[in-house]
């Protein structure tokens, strides 16, 4: 890993490699937000838009300023101003994670892939057909700070963090790994625990101050005292398990979120030692982990599974760059990029309308295409390790 590598100043970078991933990108997002549903005017985005003209909201969107404070600035409409934020944060998401992704000595071609997978993925084309919410620029700031973070640049992710916190509080949720970061470049420094602890201080610090000072409408999830959490929680289980049934919940929003990423990102997990390096494995299972636990709190599983999106894609990344460095595998990659985007553009569209009957053929079908890719994969890398026993 290269940790020093700075980025490349645009000037000095060959238009080559700046515009092929952009082009990409962009061909990307318009390709989804053309076939893709558009819904603007629904759910939270009633809170921003009050919250943009200057009126009160409740929790938790009141606590929420960064992205309704933007749009009051932008000129035009405030559905425009949502619009701008959320393509430019969509897109700036995908080249940090472009950036990463080579930083980790991902070819260009399989970041490309993975990047193009990422735009049709429900993390981020969700909220190109629902751009009245916070979660683009939540999503940008939030993949922004975990760049600095891998990248050892502590100070400025602190910076994004304290900002960060003001479009959605599930930054806080970094804190750990920037904490990690501290203490692993430092293993023999007995300061470098308190210095960990003092890089929190200034997002904490922001946290508590916009929920002490901001104004909060009523409403069913304002949590005045201890004694209101279990009414929430209450309602929150109650909207996930009665309205939908359990199992049926599960198994649409782990569809719905990822679909077949989760086996791709498990197969990365798996096969590639790369991720072993510098915890990156650890990391990509804590961001998963972060998705899962939201979910207790939060009435949209998949949104909730869609926040930490770096820790399913860092490992679909890795799994996409063993094919590629294969030339005799590169259909493999082709077929899986078709296949996911394919999965993608059902989940986003078609599943959400399907009987009982039509969801059931759909994860079946999933499932299947899951099993015979992990059974190509684990075929082409039992030949290769055969044919290194036969030249040893």
């Amino acid at each position: 890993m290269r940790h020093n590598d700075d980025l490349v100043p645009l000037l000095s970078t060959s238009r080559r490699r700046i515009l092929a991933p952009l082009t990409a990108f962009v061909l990307a997002l318009v390709t989804v937000y053309v076939l893709g549903p558009r819904d603007f005017m629904t759910g939270d985005t009633t809170h921003y838009l009050a919250m943009a003209r200057g009126e009160a909201a409740p929790a938790p969107f009141a606590y929420r300023l960064l992205t309704p404070a933007l749009v009051a600035l932008l000129p035009g409409s405030p559905g425009s101003g949502f619009f701008l934020i959320a393509y430019l944060s969509t897109l700036g998401t995908l080249w940090l994670t472009f950036r990463l992704l080579r930083h980790f000595d991902i070819s260009q071609a399989a970041a490309i892939a993975t990047c193009v997978c990422l735009c049709f993925s429900y993390p981020l084309a969700n909220y190109l057909g629902r751009w009245g919410r916070i979660d683009p620029l939540a999503n940008f700031l939030f993949a922004l700070a975990l760049f600095w973070i891998l990248r050892y640049k502590l100070v400025p992710a602190v910076g994004v963090l304290t900002i960060g916190i003001l479009a959605k509080e599930t930054l806080i949720l970094l804190l750990p790994i920037l904490c990690w970061q501290k203490i692993h470049s430092q293993p023999s420094n007995p300061r470098a625990w308190g210095a960990a602890a003092a890089l929190c201080l200034l997002p904490i610090g922001s946290l508590v101050t916009v929920r002490s000072v901001v104004d909060v409408a009523e409403g069913s999830f304002t949590v005045e005292s201890p004694a209101d959490l279990p009414r929430v929680l209450g309602e929150v289980w109650a909207y996930n398990v009665d309205q939908f049934g359990f199992s049926k919940r599960v198994a649409r929003d782990l569809t719905k979120s990822y679909g077949f990423f989760w086996a791709l990102a498990a197969l990365g997990l798996l096969v590639e030692h790369r991720l072993r390096r510098d915890g990156l494995a650890l990391i990509s299972l804590y961001l998963i982990a972060i998705g899962f636990g939201l979910c207790l709190v939060a009435t949209d599983w998949a949104r909730m599974l869609g926040t930490g999106f770096w820790g399913v894609f860092i490992p679909v990344a890795f799994f996409f760059d063993r094919i590629y460095q294969r030339p005799s595998w590169r259909p493999l990659l082709t077929g899986f990029v078709a296949l996911s985007i394919l999965q993608c553009y059902l989940s986003l569209l078609i599943y959400r309308d399907l009987d009982d009957g039509g969801q059931l053929a759909m994860v079946a079908t999933q499932i299947l295409v899951v099993l015979v890719g992990a059974s190509l994969a684990v075929w082409a890398s039992f030949c290769r390790g055969q044919r290194h026993t036969a030249v040893a």
